[in-house]
């Protein structure tokens, strides 16, 4: 709500995950720029290990029900089951990382733990008993000793049986994820994100989408100062060119 000059509201979208209200509209307020509206984060933050876990459904479907062609949602940073399933409610999930290792190494343990809560989601779910048998045969017994990556598991699984195999590929290919390098500083960083997403297919097994880079720039601290967002305030410069490229 500060980076789009909207003072704090009286309604948050914790409000609305710790109510038992289905219709978020009381929660929406409008902002300065044409065609964008806000559920602000304000007041209170939205902690995710305090969700049982009906909450997320129901934000699913109070936002369908809302008259909009895009709806973002911005998580933070975390591994907890409802962050994560947070990110499986999109369409289209994003990543945004930076080329420092410790950036990079989060970003692989969040996809890590992203695609186990799929195959848990998997094993939850009453459809396809015979691939939750599959899936039980492989984490049997000293599993650990054979599986070290994400992409094992789909191997194991295709081995025991090439369709199931193929389907739970599908099914862990389902979200489509990808992410951005942010903050890049020289030709080096360049490299960080086709290397990122080769690691990730081979890791992981599937494909992970990369967008493209942002460098660093000084109007993008500027732009926090001002509350404009970059594209408006810095419509011209290299950052808000890039992210605009990122997102097309």
């Amino acid at each position: 709500h500060t980076m789009l000059g909207v003072d704090g509201p009286k309604l948050s979208l914790s409000s609305f995950m710790k109510s038992t209200a289905t219709d978020i509209t009381p929660y929406i307020c409008p902002t300065k720029f044409e065609n964008l509206d806000l559920v602000s984060g304000a007041k209170d933050s939205l902690d995710a290990a305090d969700l049982d876990g009906g909450e997320i459904p129901r934000l699913k479907k109070a936002l369908l029900k809302t008259n909009y062609d895009y709806v973002l949602i911005d998580i933070g940073p975390g591994t907890a089951s409802n962050i994560l399933d947070l990110f499986l409610l999109a369409d289209e999930a994003l990543m945004v990382t930076t080329p420092e290792p410790t950036s990079i190494e989060n970003t692989y343990r969040f996809l890590k733990c992203l695609f186990l809560r799929r195959i848990k989601h998997v094993l939850n779910s009453p459809e396809d008993p015979g691939l939750k048998e599959l899936l039980h045969r492989v984490f049997n017994g000293n599993w650990s000793a054979r599986i070290k990556t994400v992409a094992d598991i789909l191997q194991h699984v295709r081995m025991l049986d090439p369709e199931r195999g193929m389907a739970l590929k599908r099914i862990m290919g389902t979200t489509n994820v990808s992410f951005i390098i942010n903050q890049t500083s020289g030709p080096g960083d360049l490299t960080t994100g086709n290397a990122m997403k080769k690691a990730c297919f081979d890791y992981f097994g599937v494909g992970i989408g990369f967008l493209g880079n942002i460098a660093r720039e000084d109007c993008v601290a500027s732009s926090v100062r001002r509350k404009s967002p970059l594209v408006i305030s810095h419509a011209d410069s290299a950052a808000a060119k890039a992210l605009e490229s990122c997102v097309e």
